[in-house]
């Protein structure tokens, strides 16, 4: 672009006129920085006018772009032309604790210009001023910038933070410039907390008790804190190791974390405690609760609730999970937080054994029924449609989604409050741990030796708490507590290499619960239990065709016959019965060693006239085996441990009445047999 001076005397005007006359070169993108018109006219202001076009173009015509054209060699157009310009808003600590002193900075940069932006900027903290407006300076390049001075009275919680910009002779105004990475979070000033422990004294060598230390929200940067144990009833080198000073370190995103004490085996009377004391916290941290006191249990309770099924997957996937949660007592339970909080949580372990979390919380006020359940499942839990397993007059559905499945093996905890900073030891009611998942928070996780991993099968399996004598079998040692139970027993789940034939069995708070009101008798009082028509044992083959079964691995008949069992119950509950299933929990099957009979729970015959000694006859009714003929789950290989087998009720079975009932059973492997159910009912 080259310039040039006309002037002209003007003989009616008696003046000269000068004006500046433009020639584009073939190059775009170029600049006058100043037009004046002599003789009088004055000067055009704004400066910097700006030709944004194709170089070439007639001169007679408009070069587009901008608030100006280029006609006949002129300019024309309203002075005081804008620029847009960019902002770029970012803050000196994201998040922050409360307290601390935040810079707010805000970098503007023009667009399309050379020309630095000045003016005023207005920071704003949910919309509302933050502090005066900030003259811009110079920044680098042609950048303009300012910044807040350091604040320190943000407040907890999240600030949208905005900056406005005033404009000036030469740049639009701006209004909401957002910060970068918004919103600003200021968090609580980092709170220790040590809740109690407690755990029952090792008849022999040594257990560990596990207390938890807490942060009110989870560490912005590396946050210590000191602890070291005390004598009270407890002595330290007879009960319990001691613990000297020690430094607890909470890495940035750690919240919960475990301090291990080590406790002598040996016999107890009575109960003893001792303490662990935090001290010296980190600068800017403080302690809300020093002391957590540890209880040396002389004896061990059960506990009023137990997991007593659970799994990570299915055949729908890694979301077809559950966890079945068994009121443990006689009477019915009602939920209620023992930390004021909001009910009871279920927790499960994650990567690293670092923080646990909360994927589902039994709230306050649920009443579940004396030896019944509550059922949390997963989000693609396949056992709760129209033909999944029987539950009630309908299926097994949750009683509550979880917030976040289970994943492949994660440790499950049932703990009575629902604060995460405050599950502890002390209000475990029960945890199942899974393979490697040791150390650090999934020790708070598990109870004793973890269980085999399934490794996200997709089989039909679930683990299941093996009942003893009519209970669940409790010993804090989840690796002799739990069993794996699969409808295909002859594909590994995972590392579980020979499943047990069974079948999942999830029940709700619905479902039919342990009986104890019916009166069982034999359905022959004349010749002892073993003896026809109590049990009949029948060799010849025999092909199931009322729930197609077979022995498996590939199909065909129970070549060894089958075996029936008979027996007797009267309803002495002092109601109606609506609702009667027999749970096999106890019943020798797959993989059955050498001399140890095989057998399988298959469906019997509806009804059949039995006759009895002295000519007589009685009506025996047939148990059918659940999940085949509504196929939820389906047991191609027959029923085994934690299967249920139904009893159809056209109508209410009435106080003082009797029912005959009989189990069929498809022999696989001839030998010694154990068969014992519990009785489920409405």
């Amino acid at each position: 672009m080259t310039f040039s001076l006309i002037c002209r005397r003007h003989l009616a005007w008696f003046t000269l006129l000068c004006v500046f006359v433009v020639t584009l070169n073939v190059q775009a993108q170029q600049q006058i920085t100043q037009s004046v018109v002599a003789g009088g006219g004055g000067s055009s202001t704004g400066g910097a006018f700006r030709v944004d076009g194709t170089a070439g173009q007639s001169v007679t015509g408009a070069i587009s772009g901008g608030a100006f054209s280029l006609s006949s060699g002129f300019w024309a157009g309203a002075a005081g032309g804008t620029f847009n310009t960019t902002a770029v808003v970012s803050s000196s600590l994201n998040p922050s604790i409360s307290g601390q002193g935040v810079i707010f900075t805000i970098v503007l940069s023009p667009v399309a210009s050379v020309i630095i932006p000045t003016g005023t900027v207005q920071f704003k903290d949910n919309g509302a001023n933050l502090g005066a407006g900030i003259v811009l300076s110079a920044g680098a390049g042609n950048s303009a910038t300012a910044s807040t001075p350091s604040i320190t009275s943000l407040t907890v919680g999240n600030h949208t933070i905005t900056v406005d910009y005033s404009g000036d002779g030469n740049f639009a105004a701006s209004n909401a410039n957002p910060m970068t990475g918004n919103p600003q979070v200021v968090n609580p000033v980092p709170s220790f907390s040590i809740n109690n422990a407690s755990l029952v004294k090792p008849a022999s060598g040594t257990g560990t008790m596990l207390f938890t230390v807490s942060l009110a929200t989870p560490a912005v940067s590396l946050t210590t804190v000191h602890y070291a144990t005390a004598d009270g009833s407890a002595v330290a080198g007879t009960d319990y190791v001691s613990t000297p000073d020690t430094l607890l370190s909470f890495s940035a995103g750690d919240q919960v974390k475990t301090i291990p004490v080590t406790i002598n085996g040996g016999s107890a009377v009575s109960n003893k405690t001792f303490t662990v004391t935090l001290s010296n916290p980190s600068a800017g941290a403080t302690i809300a609760n020093a002391t957590g006191t540890g209880t040396i249990r002389s004896t061990r309770t059960p506990s009023k609730a137990l997991i007593s099924e659970l799994r990570s997957s299915g055949p729908a996937g890694p979301g077809d999970d559950f966890v079945e949660v068994y009121n443990n007592s006689d009477v019915p339970l009602t939920v209620t937080d023992t930390n004021g909080g909001t009910g009871w949580a279920i927790a499960k372990s994650t990567s690293g054994c670092g923080n646990p979390q909360v994927i589902g919380v039994i709230p306050n006020g649920t009443l579940i029924p004396a030896r019944g359940h509550f059922l949390l499942a997963g989000s693609a839990y396949s056992l709760g449609g129209v033909n999944g397993y029987p539950a009630g007059s309908g299926s097994a559905v949750a009683d509550l989604t979880l917030a976040a499945d289970i994943e492949n093996d994660s440790n499950i905890g049932l703990f009575s409050t629902a604060n995460l900073t405050a599950i502890s030891t002390a209000n475990r009611l029960d945890a199942v741990g899974f393979g490697g998942n040791t150390g650090g928070t999934c020790d708070l996780l598990r109870e004793g030796g973890t269980l085999p991993p399934a490794v996200g099968s997709t089989s039909q399996y679930s683990f299941v708490r093996i009942p003893t004598l009519g209970t669940s079998q409790d010993t804090d040692n989840n690796a002799v507590d739990f069993l794996l139970v699969s409808t295909t027993p002859f594909t590994a789940v995972g590392s579980n290499l020979t499943p047990t034939l069974g079948a999942p069995g999830p029940e709700n708070s619905f479902s039919p619960t342990l009986f104890s009101g019916l009166t069982s008798g034999i359905i022959d009082p004349s010749v002892v239990a073993t003896a026809a028509p109590n049990r009949v044992r029948n060799t010849s083959p025999y092909t199931d065709t009322l729930s197609g079964t077979s022995p498996g691995p590939a199909a065909g008949p129970y070549t060894l016959g089958t075996l029936v069992i008979r027996r007797s119950y009267l309803n002495s509950t002092g109601a109606p019965v609506t609702r009667l299933r027999f749970r096999l929990i106890d019943v020798t099957g797959y993989p059955a060693p050498a001399g140890v009979a095989d057998l399988r729970g298959v469906t019997s015959p509806a009804s059949q006239s039995v006759t009895i000694t002295g000519g007589g006859s009685v009506t025996v009714i047939g148990t059918s085996l659940e999940g085949v003929s509504t196929p939820a789950p389906s047991q191609p290989f027959g029923g085994g441990i934690n299967s249920t087998m139904t009893v159809s009720l056209p109508t209410p079975l009435a106080n003082g009445n009797s029912i005959n009932v009989q189990w069929m059973l498809g022999v696989r492997q001839a030998g010694t047999f154990r068969f014992f159910v519990l009785i489920e009912g409405l």
